[in-house]
């Protein structure tokens, strides 16, 4: 039963920047070209993507280390 709640609230914490992403593509028609080619050669920031990455990293990394220790 935790474990469901815990990946509820997982997916409900990844639900909201997947909505935002699909409705500022959708935003993005009505602009003007000009400007869209201009934001998308100018990039995001991603500040929060290299955090991202080093969590997955370190996920995979323990769960190898559970692995290889219950082998043993």
């Amino acid at each position: 039963m935790v474990v469901k709640r815990r990946l509820s609230f997982v997916l409900w914490c990844l639900a909201g920047p997947a909505w935002g992403h699909h409705t500022r593509d959708h935003a993005m028609l009505a602009e003007d070209p000009q400007r869209v080619v201009e934001q998308i050669r100018q990039g995001t920031g991603g500040e929060f993507l290299g955090l991202a990455w080093g969590a997955v990293i370190l996920l995979l990394v323990l769960g190898g280390i559970r692995w290889w220790r219950g082998r043993s």
